[in-house]
């Protein structure tokens, strides 16, 4: 497979900012990527782990599932899955080839490029129905092509992105729903209910859910989205045993070394709740937007908290704040006989996964 950390794209490739996958599938491909039924997954948090626990459920009643996430954790195929399988590295490679004519005539962005991989890959293997996790807000995101819609679902929404969604509420409400085509229910995580004065200015009808009797704060919210949209499907479907890499995952117990990719108020809030029994935690912060510095120290005010720089063009430079180690691996490493938590950029914890392993050991 294919690491994170490698280009995946030719070099001389260049991506420029048209959005014109939906013009290169009508034209080149007679909008091939109406014939697969999809499930939109949009919101700010939680879309990853709901996409995942969609697809265990859409598996009961189609022999063929596809999912498509983003972003990567440890491997670029994950982006691209069937029933759970990852695309390989040689369907990759024969997609760019065969249409790598096209893809520079449309001039496709990064994102759009990898859609149109998941569209092609999905159709050479009749993929009956697929859960597509929208990247960014929804109304301009690439997965926005999808006519086909069985439903849209709507995870935690906070503020996040604001170069690109807004800084306000309603605007970013207004981005997610964007992707709805019209026809399909539309299903609300519970803890958007306390925005349902803007969802209420759209007239049209939201079906939100109830938080699931979880015991992980983290779980409430999304089993809860779930649940509503199984029940409403007919299906029943032991969701125990799904956990999504880099989700409060724990590669060490005892002391306990945890991964989260909280990079916004709530889920660093409810991560704040979360680690609040853990004894003198240090945790260690990597970040991808310089705005989350002063959110993450009001956050972790009351504990040892360190920010650090991570081996990636998505890392800011946090040398400045007095908080600050130079040498996150060095730090964990003489601190494994205590509790850490690593947390922030979904780019830095799959370093840590790398260094330290990818489960409880």
């Amino acid at each position: 497979m294919i690491s994170v950390n490698k280009e995946i794209f030719p070099k001389d490739l260049i991506f420029k900012k048209n959005y014109r996958l939906k013009e290169m599938l009508t034209n080149e491909f007679n909008n091939i990527e109406n014939n697969i039924k999809v499930l939109s997954v949009v919101g700010t948090n939680g879309k990853g782990s709901t996409t995942l626990m969609l697809s265990e459920g859409m598996k009961t009643q189609y022999k063929k599932v596809g999912m498509f996430i983003s972003p990567a954790f440890l491997f670029h195929n994950e982006r691209v899955q069937i029933n759970n399988e990852y695309i390989t590295d040689e369907e990759i490679k024969n997609i760019l080839d065969e249409y790598n004519s096209i893809i520079r005539k449309y001039e496709l962005t990064y994102f759009e490029i990898w859609t149109f991989i998941g569209i092609i890959h999905f159709t050479n293997n009749n993929v009956e129905v697929a859960i597509i996790e929208a990247g960014i807000g929804g109304k301009f995101d690439s997965t926005n092509v999808f006519e086909n819609q069985l439903a849209v679902i709507v995870t935690s929404i906070s503020i996040d992105h604001i170069n690109i969604l807004g800084n306000k509420i309603e605007d970013i409400i207004d981005q997610k729903i964007g992707i709805w085509k019209g026809k399909s229910k539309i299903f609300v995580a519970n803890s958007n209910k306390k925005y349902k004065k803007y969802f209420d200015q759209k007239n049209i009808e939201f079906i939100f859910a109830d938080e699931s009797n979880s015991n992980n704060i983290f779980d409430r919210d999304n089993r809860g989205l779930v649940e509503c949209v199984f029940n409403n499907f007919n299906l029943k479907v032991d969701l125990s045993i799904n956990k999504l890499l880099g989700r409060m995952t724990i590669l060490k117990s005892k002391p306990l070394l945890l991964i989260d990719g909280a990079h916004n108020i709530d889920a660093l809030e409810k991560l704040a709740i979360t680690i609040s029994d853990v004894e003198k935690p240090l945790i260690l912060i990597g970040l991808s937007d310089l705005s989350k510095v002063q959110m993450c120290k009001n956050i972790f005010k009351d504990n040892e908290y360190l920010f650090v720089n991570f081996e990636s063009e998505k890392s800011v430079d946090l040398s400045n704040q007095k908080n600050f180690t130079n040498d996150w691996k060095k730090t964990v490493r003489d601190n494994l006989h205590r509790n850490i938590i690593a947390t922030g950029s979904l780019y830095f914890l799959p370093l840590i996964v790398e260094e330290f392993g990818n489960g409880d050991t």
